[in-house]
């Protein structure tokens, strides 16, 4: 069933199989980028296909070190190598980082060749795979070189989440979180009140669905980024600020973590803009913080932090800008925010969190 022009939802894998295939007839070549990862526990699950018999696998590290121009140059030299054309497909198996870095590397090989995200993670599946941006990261600024590029399809199937740890089911769950604070408020009543990380179940298919549907109701409507997108930076602006920090001192951070500890310094943030309402993100800071247990090092400093928030995307004319909430459930505004301000919400989350 459709959930967007570019987006499919598969209970069970051999639908997913048999949506893959028509593709996969059109294409003169085929390439599979997976990581490590995706390639062991993965890519078993469709390499049955008679398409994929002799396709070439492009394997990368996990994890986001690998969103760099040296593993895109790489990718870019494996395409040339296998003599890729505009008629062969790139197959995306993996989460946010394998998605990220091969649809950035089809999207500008040969000015363009089709991809499709087949997303296998959480995280991926209700947030990264879907909308159409791919990007790299320049030294440990996130995400500042990309693309806006839609995949011929991102093919969702829960079934891969069977292969991923619990912490990383646990993880990448902070996006469903993001999408029910900005857009549902119902959602965020049922997770809330019904969710934990001590659960088997995580997550709930249906709300990796619902999850996904905010995201692209709401890319639908903005699919540039030049407006009504922005909102989903919500939590993302100090969130990546955090996994900048951690990667120059070598401190890994999860992306989900990074983004939960984002929204509860910028849910503290609209209440010092007074945007919202200080008892309208009690309760939800409180839950995000029992839930995730954020620890704040010594190293993450205000300043730091400002310095990273300083190059993020959304800024111009040297000013900073960010997605905050007023009301659970509904959108955010973008507003401008001045340095001062960060530091206060940040010391604010640190003292939540202790």
């Amino acid at each position: 069933m459709d959930l967007h022009p570019s987006l499919s939802y598969y209970s069970d894998i051999e639908l997913l199989k048999k949506e893959l295939s028509k593709f996969l007839k059109h294409a003169d070549s085929v390439v599979v980028v997976c990581d490590t990862n995706t390639v062991e526990y993965c890519y078993p699950l469709l390499a049955e296909m008679p398409q994929l018999k002799d396709a070439p696998i492009i394997e990368i590290e996990p994890g986001e070190a690998s969103k760099c121009i040296e593993f895109a140059e790489h990718l870019w030299r494996e395409f040339l190598d296998l003599n890729l054309s505009r008629k062969s497909l790139v197959i995306n198996l993996g989460g946010g980082v394998v998605g990220d870095l091969g649809g950035f590397c089809a999207s500008t090989y040969k000015r363009g060749i089709p991809f499709i995200h087949i997303p296998t993670t959480n995280l991926a599946m209700t947030d990264a795979a879907l909308g159409g941006k791919t990007g790299i990261n320049l030294g440990f600024t996130k995400n500042v070189i990309g693309t806006f590029s839609l995949p011929l399809s991102t093919l969702i199937c829960p079934v891969f989440l069977n292969t991923l740890p619990k912490a990383e089911m646990v993880d990448g769950f902070a996006e469903s979180i993001k999408h029910a604070l900005i857009a549902d408020s119902e959602f965020w009543e049922v997770l809330s009140s019904s969710w934990s990380p001590e659960l088997d179940d995580i997550p709930n298919t249906a709300w990796i669905r619902r999850s996904a549907e905010i995201k692209s109701e709401i890319v639908s409507q903005d699919p540039l980024e030049n407006g009504l997108r922005t909102i989903l930076n919500f939590g993302h602006t100090i969130g990546h600020a955090i996994e900048a920090v951690c990667l120059e001192e070598e401190n890994k951070i999860s992306h989900g973590l990074a983004i939960i500890m984002g929204m509860i310094a910028e849910m503290h943030l609209s209440v010092i803009k007074g945007i919202c309402n200080e008892e309208a993100v009690i309760f939800p800071i409180k839950k995000l913080d029992s839930w995730y247990k954020p620890v704040w090092k010594g190293w993450m400093t205000a300043d730091r932090l400002i310095d990273f928030i300083m190059k993020d995307k959304k800024n111009s004319h040297g000013v900073i800008k960010m997605s905050l909430l007023r009301a659970i459930g509904e959108y955010p505004v973008i507003t401008e925010i001045n340095p001062e301000e960060i530091v206060r919400a940040i010391e604010k989350a640190k003292v939540a969190s202790a």
